[in-house]
C-alpha cells in the first residue's frame, strides 16, 4: 500500500469516527485498530469520552490496544483526571486492557471512590489488573471500604475485584462482615462466599448473607440468640460440624433453652465465619484454634508455611497429572504396557547417561514413549550421545513432536533453544521445516545456524542470506558453502546466490580471511555470474584472493 493510500485511509478513519451512524463509528474504529497509526491515538481518547454506544465503545479501546502503550498510556493517564465521567470511566477501562502497571499510580482512592457508580466500577476492575503483588493487601483495604456501596450490579463488580485479588482479602473481610452497618456486613459475607466458591452465584450468596446478618441481630433489632439447626441452615456448616467445632473448643454456644437446645448469639455466628474463613485459608482446626484464641500467635509464620506446603503439594500433584496424562497417550492395553511406559519414563529421568540412552534407543519397540516425554528429554539433555539417540526416538515417534519442540524455541534459554532446532532439523514434513524458518531470525547465531544447514539440505532457499552470515563469520563455513552449492540446482537460484556472495564480497568492512572464504564458496556455484564474479576477483587486490578466483577459474575451463 503507497503512502497515498495509507493517509488516504487515516483520513477516511478519522472523519468516521465524528460520523452521526453508530454502525460507521463502528467501522472506523475497526479500521483505526486493524491499521494503527499514530495519528488516531488522540482521536480514539477524545472518542472514548463522548461515545454513547457500547459497542462503538468497546471498538474503539481495542483499537487504542493495538497501538503502542508509549502513544497511548500518556493520553488515558490525562483523561483519568477528567472532569467528565465517561471519559474517566473510560479510560481506566482502557487502562485495564493495556494494562501496563506504569499506570498503577494514577488509580488513586478518589477514582476508587468516585460518586459515578460507573467510573468507580472501572476503577476497581482496572487496578485489580494494575496492582503490584506487594501492594494487594492495602489495596484490598481500601476496596473493602467501598463494600455496601450501590445497587447489585455495583455491588457484583466490587466483590468481583476483591475476588480476583486472592486470599489477602480475607483479613479485611472479616473486619468488614462485623461492621456496623447490614448493608456492610452482607455484602462482606457474599464476598467470603464468592472467594470460597467462585462458581456460587452472587443474588444467592447476597441473601444467604443478609439472612446470616438478621440472625446475627444486627443492631439489636432481631432476635438475641438462634438454634442449631438454624445457624446450620444459614451458615452451611453442619449442625455435626458446629458439634465438633464445640467439642474441640472452637465455638461454645452462648447457651441453651429449657429443653437442652444449643442457643447461639450474633457473636457465636461471626466467630463460625472467621473459622470458615481461615478454613479457606488450608488451616487446620487445631491451628484455628491457636490462631483465633493465643495472643502470642504468629500469623505470618503459619501462613509462610501454608504457602510452602500448598505449593509442594501443587508441584508434586501437577507431576503425577504430566506422568498419568503421559501414560494415558500410550495408550496401553493392560497393566504390563503401563509398567513398561512407567519403566521407560523412569529410565529417561535416570542421572545414569547410559540408562537415558538405552531408554531412548529402546522406545517404541513395544509400547510406544509418549512424544511429551520424550520432547522434555531431548530439551534438557546436556549428554551429546543422549541427545542424539533422543532426537532419534522423536522423529521416528511420529505427529505431535513438531508443534511441542516449537514450545521450545521460546524459551529464554539459549541452550534449550539450540537442543529445539536441532530435534527440528530431523524431524520431516513441512511444519518442521516452517519452524525452522522461524528460527532463521533467533537472537543466538548458532540456533540460526542450525536453522539455516537444515533449511540448505531441504532445498529452502531462505537459508541462503544465513549461509552466507556462516562464511563470513567462520563457523561451519564449509557446511554453509556445501550447502549453497546444492541449492544452486537451477540458474535463477545460482545467480542469486552468485550475486548474494559478490555483494558480500564487496563491503569494505568484511575482512581478508572472510573474502577469501566467499571466494571458495564461489567454486561450487554453476553458471555465468559465478564465473565472472570469478573473473573480476582474480585481479583482486588481495593475492590471496585473486590467486583463489584465478585457480577456481582455471578448475571451471577445465572441465
Amino acid at each position: 500500500m503507497t503512502a497515498t493510500r495509507r493517509d488516504t485511509d487515516a483520513m477516511r478513519a478519522l472523519r468516521g469516527l465524528e460520523d452521526g451512524r453508530s454502525s460507521v463509528r463502528l467501522r472506523a474504529a475497526l479500521a483505526a485498530g486493524t491499521a494503527p497509526d499514530p495519528r488516531f491515538v488522540g482521536k480514539l481518547v477524545e472518542r472514548c469520552a463522548s461515545e454513547p454506544e457500547f459497542f462503538v465503545r468497546d471498538m474503539l479501546t481495542w483499537a487504542l490496544t493495538r497501538h503502542p502503550v508509549a502513544l497511548t498510556l500518556p493520553e488515558l493517564l490525562r483523561e483519568v483526571r477528567s472532569e467528565r465521567a465517561r471519559a474517566r470511566s473510560q479510560a481506566l477501562h482502557t487502562l485495564s486492557k493495556i494494562g501496563d502497571r506504569r499506570a498503577w499510580p494514577a488509580i488513586t482512592w478518589a477514582l476508587l471512590s468516585d460518586a459515578d457508580d460507573e467510573v468507580a466500577r472501572s476503577a476497581w476492575r482496572a487496578t485489580v489488573v494494575l496492582v503490584p503483588d506487594g501492594e494487594k493487601s492495602a489495596l484490598a483495604t481500601m476496596l473493602a471500604k467501598q463494600l455496601g456501596r450501590g445497587g447489585q450490579e455495583t455491588r457484583l463488580s466490587l466483590s468481583q475485584a476483591l475476588v480476583a485479588l486472592g486470599d489477602v482479602i480475607v483479613p479485611a473481610l472479616c473486619a468488614a462482615a462485623t461492621a456496623s452497618g447490614p448493608h456492610v456486613r452482607a455484602h462482606a459475607l457474599a464476598t467470603q462466599r464468592l472467594l470460597r466458591d467462585p462458581d456460587a452465584g452472587f443474588e444467592s450468596a447476597v441473601e444467604e448473607a443478609k439472612r446470616v446478618v438478621a440472625l446475627a441481630g444486627a443492631r439489636g433489632r432481631t432476635m438475641r440468640t438462634v438454634l442449631i439447626g438454624e445457624v446450620s441452615r444459614r451458615s452451611g456448616v453442619s449442625a455435626r460440624m458446629l458439634r465438633h467445632y464445640e467439642s474441640l473448643g472452637l465455638v461454645r454456644p452462648s447457651g441453651r433453652t429449657g429443653s437442652g437446645y444449643r442457643e447461639y448469639s450474633a457473636e457465636d455466628i461471626r466467630r463460625i465465619f472467621h473459622i470458615e474463613s481461615l478454613r479457606s485459608l488450608g488451616l487446620s482446626l487445631r491451628e484455628i484454634g491457636r490462631a483465633l484464641d493465643d495472643p502470642g500467635f504468629t500469623a505470618s509464620a503459619l501462613v509462610d508455611d501454608l504457602i510452602r506446603q500448598t505449593s509442594d503439594r501443587i508441584a508434586a500433584e501437577t507431576e503425577l497429572l504430566r506422568r498419568l496424562r503421559r501414560i494415558r497417550s500410550a495408550e496401553p492395553a493392560g497393566w504390563e504396557d503401563v509398567l513398561r511406559v512407567v519403566a521407560l519414563l523412569q529410565a529417561l529421568g535416570s542421572k545414569s547417561a547410559d540408562a537415558r540412552q538405552r531408554a531412548a534407543l529402546s522406545s517404541g519397540d513395544e509400547v510406544p514413549v509418549p512424544v511429551e516425554a520424550l520432547v522434555e528429554a531431548v530439551l534438557g539433555e546436556t549428554e551429546p550421545n543422549v541427545a542424539g539417540a533422543l532426537r532419534w526416538a522423536l522423529a521416528r515417534a511420529g505427529d505431535g513432536g513438531t508443534a511441542l519442540l516449537a514450545e521450545g524455541l521460546g524459551s529464554p534459554a539459549a541452550a534449550v533453544r539450540e537442543r529445539a532446532v536441532r530435534s527440528l532439523a530431523e524431524m520431516p514434513g513441512d511444519e518442521a521445516a516452517a519452524r525452522l524458518r522461524g528460527a532463521l531470525a533467533d537472537p543466538e547465531f548458532a540456533v540460526r545456524a542450525i536453522a539455516a544447514l537444515a533449511l540448505g539440505a531441504r532445498g529452502a532457499a531462505d537459508a541462503v542470506p544465513m549461509l552466507i552470515d556462516m562464511i563470513v563469520v567462520g563457523r561451519n563455513d564449509t557446511d554453509a558453502a556445501d550447502a549453497l552449492g546444492a541449492l544452486a540446482t537451477d540458474t535463477a537460484t545460482a545467480d542469486r546466490i552468485a550475486t548474494a556472495l559478490a555483494d558480500r564480497l564487496a563491503h569494505d568492512i568484511t575482512e581478508a580471511p572472510a573474502r577469501g572464504r566467499l571466494t571458495q564458496a564461489l567454486a561450487d556455484i554453476p553458471g555465468a555470474t559465478a564465473t565472472r564474479a570469478l573473473g573480476e576477483l582474480s585481479h583482486d587486490g588481495d593475492r590471496a584472493v585473486a590467486l583463489t578466483a584465478a585457480y577456481l577459474l582455471w578448475l571451471r575451463e577445465a572441465r
